[in-house]
């Protein structure tokens, strides 16, 4: 019940922060989002964190957990390369010309702060960079 009240909780903002429009709108979108929590029965274990997904509005979702207090951490949503901030897409191009995007995300942290992530690859490298409001990128971590 614990999750259920936290996930429902942040997904107010991951609502207000993702669906602006008129009243009639969030309350639907909120009613989704209640309903999504309920279905993300399925926990699973990561060390220090646990994580449910599910599908929001037809985006897919991921709630993550602290795995010794039921503490929200955020959640991450797959977006597509209009929902970037601007110019992202350009200045990934400019500074990884020839790699290519392979996922972006929007992350929503517990105190519903947005952060943009991109993954771009190259052959058998990928890296992930961290997207400003102003759409610069910047290499967050190299990956495996």
């Amino acid at each position: 019940m614990k999750k259920l009240i936290i996930a429902s909780i942040a997904l107010v903002a991951l609502t207000a922060t993702c669906f602006a429009g008129t009243n009639e709108v969030l309350f639907k979108n909120l009613k989704n989002a209640v309903n999504s929590v309920k279905s993300a029965t399925t926990w699973t274990s990561a060390g220090s964190y646990k994580k449910a997904e599910f599908n929001f509005s037809g985006k897919e979702v991921k709630v993550y957990l602290d795995a010794d207090n039921d503490g929200l951490i955020g959640f991450s949503v797959k977006i597509g390369l209009d929902e970037l901030p601007a110019g992202t897409t350009d200045d990934v191009q400019k500074k990884f010309s020839g790699w290519a995007i392979t996922d972006k995300i929007m992350f929503i942290d517990e105190f519903g702060k947005s952060n943009y992530y991109v993954q771009v690859t190259k052959d058998d490298r990928s890296i992930a960079l961290i997207a400003t409001p102003r759409g610069k990128v910047h290499i967050f971590s190299q990956m495996p």
